[in-house]
């Protein structure tokens, strides 16, 4: 996904931070309209996590992998992957 190789190219806190209000309002936007699936969402989330944990923006980093926690499916809830989003 190109918006993914955006996000991570935005690594710079002042860069990241102007983009932060577009993100909340366009994330929702972008699931409906690609359809992503869960998959695909949850790398979304990820990105967007990581980013802004590398930017200091902790709150915004726990909120996208609350995201990317909910694209699992609760069959797979204690699988090895949701364990390692919650840690």
């Amino acid at each position: 996904m190109a918006i993914l190789k955006v996000i991570r190219a935005t690594s710079a806190t002042q860069a990241f931070e102007t983009l932060t209000t577009q993100l909340k309002t366009n994330v929702p936007k972008w699931l409906a309209t690609w359809q992503l699936d869960d998959e695909d969402a949850r790398q979304l989330h990820i990105a967007i996590a990581d980013v802004a944990a590398a930017s200091g923006n902790n709150d915004m980093a726990f909120e996208y992998l609350l995201l990317a926690l909910d694209t699992i499916p609760p069959d797979q809830a204690s699988g090895e992957e949701a364990q390692a989003l919650a840690k």
